[in-house]
């Protein structure tokens, strides 16, 4: 899965060739926790499409980092 653009009110995700819509955020929030012996701290958005499935991006707080999505059962 992989964030094609991502606005203030709509998210598109491409997975495995097909587009999906995220129309709804219903979190967001910063997430810290230790790796490779340091504290990371990364964003997190939690996102609805038209369908009901929920989807979670998140990405290091840089700017110009991809986001990482993946779908929640």
């Amino acid at each position: 899965m992989q964030v094609q653009a991502h606005y203030g009110n709509t998210v598109v995700v491409e997975s495995q060739g097909k587009t999906i819509r995220l129309i709804q955020c219903l979190k967001r929030y910063n997430h810290q926790f230790i790796q490779d012996g340091g504290r990371k701290t990364e964003y997190v958005e939690v996102w609805e499409d038209v369908i009901g499935h929920v989807y979670r991006l998140s990405r290091p707080v840089q700017e110009g980092v991809p986001w990482l999505v993946h779908r929640w059962a």
